[in-house]
């Protein structure tokens, strides 16, 4: 187990003791730790999509406003005018959370680190992101305050990582 204090050497972003992906913008935070790349298995990945967690190396992953994000052409443009509004343990409760925000107008969708958690090592830690559309932010932050069914028991997303207020 790694102690201390951290910081992401590529965005400064505070990170976990045990962080091996800094959760903001993606990269690698121990080198030591290898993780093959999802498409190259025999290459280490350098990064994790920031919007699915997947592991790319050099060749897959792209940055999209300091961050990286993988090849699935949709992930640039959820990374850069979708912002997170939850983050939650387990896909039951995005959909629970997606579901109530489509019916209240707000479109919504979520993506699941856990589904390559294992590859990266990240099994219990990993979440599931629920994203609306940046100009919806404030109207599902509401939403959710209201109705009182924020999931993640009044923690979230540092600002810097579901981007409020940009």
């Amino acid at each position: 187990m790694t102690t201390g204090i951290r910081s992401c050497d590529a965005c400064r972003a505070a990170l976990a003791p045990d962080d091996v992906f800094c959760p903001v913008c993606g990269r690698l935070s121990r080198p030591e730790v290898h993780i093959p790349c999802e498409h190259h298995p025999d290459t280490a990945a350098a990064a994790v999509c920031v919007v699915c967690g997947r592991p790319v190396c050099g060749r897959c992953a792209h940055a999209v406003q300091g961050a990286t994000v993988c090849d699935r052409p949709d992930h640039d443009t959820v990374h850069a005018q979708w912002r997170v509004v939850e983050e939650v343990a387990d896909p039951f409760a995005a959909d629970l959370l997606v579901r109530n925000l489509s019916l209240n107008g707000i479109p919504a969708q979520a993506f699941d680190h856990k589904a390559f958690a294992a590859r990266t090592g990240l099994d219990e830690r990993s979440r599931v992101r629920v994203y609306v559309h940046a100009e919806h932010l404030a109207a599902a932050t509401a939403l959710l305050d209201r109705l009182e069914i924020r999931m993640n028991n009044g923690t979230s997303l540092p600002e810097h990582a579901s981007k409020k207020g940009h």
